[in-house]
């Protein structure tokens, strides 16, 4: 065999492998976790809870009540940090740092609070049989809410 044969089968062959590398790498590849959207969570509260049209209707009111109080109070977190951290790197800015972290730990608590009067609302809308579906509820809600971070990938290395 002649060496321009040699290397005309050494590039086909590489380009194959290539391929195959490529192929592998992509049919392989993770996808993306779905993100759940917030009316996804309603249905599924809806469910677990076994309400009728009317209990998922008063639901579906309070979960947009909770929403907005929640989209208020994050508001106001994110008008209080941007000073707090300003003043590193501008010394005119006179700030009370206690102040704003006070602020912010109090907004921290309404949050808490706001959610915590969210859940007995939709308690009270229960009927007795829909109690026993509430604990489970709150059981879901505590893996999901306070311990999401806990499920995810681990830190990266340091080397």
């Amino acid at each position: 065999m002649n060496q321009l044969k040699l290397y005309k089968y050494a590039t086909w062959g590489l380009l194959f492998l290539n391929i195959a590398v490529l192929t592998f790498f992509l049919l392989t590849k993770p996808h993306p976790r779905p993100h759940q959207s917030p009316d996804g969570f309603q249905s599924e509260v809806v469910e677990i809870l076994n309400l009728n049209s009317q209990q998922a209707a008063t639901f579906k009111e309070l979960a947009q009540e909770h929403n907005q109080k929640m989209e208020s109070i994050n508001e106001q977190q994110k008008n209080l940090l941007p000073p707090y951290f300003e003043s590193l790197s501008d010394l005119s800015i006179n700030i009370d740092r206690d102040s704003i972290l006070n602020d912010f730990q109090q907004l921290e608590r309404k949050k808490i609070e706001v959610t915590f009067q969210h859940f007995q609302d939709l308690k009270s809308i229960l009927d007795e049989e829909q109690l026993p579906y509430f604990d489970r509820l709150i059981g879901r809600l505590i893996d999901r809410l306070l311990l999401k971070n806990s499920s995810g990938p681990p830190p990266p290395k340091r080397r």
